[in-house]
């Protein structure tokens, strides 16, 4: 296999990166998804959601506290828009509860508080 370097930029100055050609293009990729942050908040919730994650109802801020257990430190006013233009609106998942109190869940799957005790 051919070895190749690639030098990214950040804020904080540039990082060089070498390896094998087919690691260091998927890592490369990996850092730039389509959308910017948009685009990562929102593939990493369609992943909790095929993980099982919202088959249950979770919070705003579980869902957060999950992400960022997983390596996606992203506050919930940035985490919320993709949740509902990407989740909510198209019926992937539904809401309950009430303002401050909300609960996500994978639609069909909703499960009230008194029918869950």
């Amino acid at each position: 296999m051919s070895k190749i370097s690639a030098k990214v930029p950040t804020r904080f100055g540039a990082v060089e990166i070498h390896g094998e050609a087919d690691a260091v293009r998927e890592f490369l990729a990996s850092l730039s998804p389509a959308g910017g942050s948009r685009g990562v908040i929102s593939r990493e919730l369609k992943r909790l959601l095929e993980s099982g994650w919202f088959d249950t109802p979770r919070t705003l801020g579980e869902t957060c506290e999950k992400l960022r257990t997983d390596g996606f430190n992203y506050p919930s006013t940035s985490v919320f828009p993709s949740l509902q233009r990407n989740f909510l609106r198209t019926g992937i998942l539904q809401r309950s509860g009430r303002p401050g109190k909300y609960t996500y869940q994978k639609a069909g799957a909703l499960v009230t508080q008194e029918s869950s005790r």
